[in-house]
């Protein structure tokens, strides 16, 4: 398995993590450039925003990236992970997910994550506050509330988002994914 983020160690009983490669690729990203909704910024990452296109910067460091909201950015700027096959697969009312990682928003402002679940022809939707403290990102999820049937889930993701992003950014060091059985009641 995977090292767990510096500062957070892998929960009791995690049978699955995965980090997101958060270095971006490609000869068209750059320092400074605007991103398009819906613009793959890195491998599994993707960056959305209800402004105006372009109402979101990038800046890719040596180490993460930063995304910055525009005063066009409208009410949210979000990272979307895509999680791989793997991730999804097994995931029911069970288990809990988590996505911790190093990060920072240089303006407060509030933070969620919210996990969405494709299972035959539904998606469930699970939102949920993420917490910043120390550098450290942590949001989990319950499945038991997920309002998952009884199909397999076949595809999942995390969308991170920051609400009234304008002049604030998110910075991303470390990003990784975990899932683990939940405690029986």
């Amino acid at each position: 398995m995977i090292a767990p983020p510096e500062g957070w160690p892998w929960p009791p009983g995690t049978s699955w993590a995965w980090r997101a490669e958060l270095a971006p690729g490609g000869a068209t990203l750059w320092p400074g450039r605007r991103v398009e909704p819906g613009a793959a910024v890195a491998p599994s990452l993707k960056v959305f925003h209800e402004g105006p296109a372009p109402a979101a910067v990038l800046a890719p460091g040596a180490r993460g990236l930063a995304i910055w909201g525009t005063e066009r950015a409208g009410a949210f700027v979000s990272v979307v992970v895509d999680l791989p096959d793997a991730g999804a697969a097994g995931l029911d009312g069970r288990r809990l997910v988590a996505l911790a990682g190093r990060a920072r928003l240089t303006a407060p402002r509030p933070l969620y994550g919210r996990l969405n679940l494709r299972h035959g022809p539904n998606t469930a939707r699970q939102t949920r506050p993420a917490r910043v403290a120390e550098g450290l990102l942590l949001v989990e999820f319950d499945l038991a509330y997920a309002g998952l049937s009884h199909a397999p889930v076949f595809a999942a993701w995390i969308d991170l988002f920051v609400e009234r992003p304008a002049g604030a950014a998110l910075i991303l060091t470390d990003l990784t994914v975990s899932h683990r059985p939940r405690a029986e009641v």
